[in-house]
C-alpha cells in the first residue's frame, strides 16, 4: 500500500530557518565588524603607547645605572655597577627564621629604586605590587603599615594581594608587571618553578617593570633571575642616643649568582634616615670559620617592616 504524500501547502521546518538566516547572518556581521574595529583601536593605541624591545635594550646600554647600593664595594660586583632595573631579581632567606629580613632588605632595594624614591611627592608616582601566598604570611608574618616609613614608603604606596597557592601569586606577579601601572612587583613564595621565573623575567625585560621574588628558605632550585640573594639577619648595634632601644638594620647579604657580575658576601646597614646602605663597621666581608653567611640571633621579627 503506498501513502498519500505530505500537504504540500505546509513548508517544512527547514524553510523557516532558512528564511530567517539572512536576517540574523546580517546582524551578526554588523556586530563582529563593530568588535574587530573597537579591537583594532585599542591595539593601536597600545602599539603607540609601548616601547620597542630595540629602544628598551639602547636605553638600558646608554643609559647610567640607577638602581645601585649606594656602595662601591657592592656596585662593583654588578654588572654596569647597579642592578638592571628591567629584570627578576630573587632575595631569599638564608634560613627559616630569614622570611622577614628578606623582606626588608626587598623594602630597602624598593626605597632605592628611582620610580619610588625619585617619585616621592609627586603625582605621578606609582605603587608597588606585594604578592604574598597564605603559608609565607604564617611563616614569616605581614607587613607591619606604621614599619614602612623607615623605608620611606606608607600604605597607601602597596597594593597587597594574598593568593592562596604559588600559581595564583605569580599569575598576579605576572599581570601586574605587564600592566606597566605599577613601579615594581615583589612576591613571596614557597617554590617558583623555572618556567614562572622565566616568564617573570622575559615580561620585566619587555616593560621596564623591575620584579623581586622571595622563594623559601632552603636550597635553591634553578631560577631565571638576573641575580640571586641570600640574606640573613646580623646582630646590630644600639641606637646612638637609646642604649636599649635597636639601631639600624643589619643584614648579612650574599651574591650567589649574578649574571655578568661576581658572587660575593657583605654585611650592610640600612640607614632610615638617609635612605641609603652601609657597609657594617669592622664586620665588612667576615664570615665565620665555616665561611657559611652567620645565621641570625633570636628570631627574626617583622619590627622593621
Amino acid at each position: 500500500m503506498r501513502t498519500s504524500p505530505a500537504n504540500t501547502n505546509t513548508p517544512p521546518p527547514a524553510a523557516a530557518s532558512i528564511a530567517l538566516a539572512p536576517r540574523r547572518s546580517t546582524a551578526r556581521i554588523h556586530l563582529l565588524a563593530d568588535l574587530r574595529r573597537r579591537i583594532a583601536e585599542m591595539e593601536r593605541h597600545t602599539r603607540a603607547d609601548r616601547p620597542s624591545p630595540a629602544g628598551i635594550a639602547k636605553d638600558r646600554d646608554t643609559a647610567a645605572p640607577a638602581w645601585c647600593f649606594g656602595i662601591e664595594d657592592i656596585d662593583a660586583f654588578l654588572p654596569a655597577a647597579g642592578l638592571e632595573i628591567a629584570a627578576l631579581h630573587e632575595a631569599a632567606a638564608t634560613g627559616p627564621g630569614d622570611g622577614a629580613t628578606a623582606a626588608g632588605f626587598c623594602l630597602a632595594l624598593l626605597a632605592r629604586l628611582p620610580a619610588v624614591c625619585c617619585g616621592a611627592g609627586r603625582s605621578d608616582r606609582r605603587p608597588v605590587l606585594w604578592c604574598q601566598n597564605r603559608m609565607a604570611g604564617t611563616e614569616a608574618g605581614r607587613l607591619y603599615g606604621p614599619g614602612l616609613s623607615r623605608f620611606g614608603l606608607t600604605p597607601g604606596d602597596l597594593i597587597i594581594v594574598d593568593g592562596r597557592r604559588d600559581r595564583d601569586v605569580l599569575w598576579a606577579m605576572e599581570e601586574g608587571v605587564c600592566s606597566r601601572a605599577v613601579a615594581a612587583v615583589v612576591g613571596e613564595v614557597s617554590s617558583p618553578s623555572f618556567t614562572a621565573t622565566r616568564r617573570l623575567s622575559l615580561a620585566s625585560a619587555d616593560t621596564g617593570v623591575p620584579s623581586l621574588i622571595m622563594p623559601a628558605a632552603g636550597p635553591g632550585a634553578a631560577s631565571a633571575a638576573r641575580s640571586r640573594w641570600r640574606i640573613a639577619a646580623a646582630p646590630g648595634t644600639p641606637a646612638a642616643y637609646d642604649p636599649r632601644a635597636p639601631g639600624h638594620a643589619r643584614w648579612r647579604i650574599a651574591l650567589t649568582r649574578c649574571r655578568s657580575g661576581r658572587s660575593g658576601e657583605w654585611t650592610v646597614d640600612w640607614d632610615h634616615e638617609t635612605g641609603s646602605f652601609h657597609l657594617a663597621a669592622a664586620m665588612a666581608d667576615r664570615q665565620d670559620e665555616t665561611g657559611r653567611i652567620p645565621q641570625a640571633v633570636g628570631p627574626a621579627r617583622r619590627h622593621a617592616v
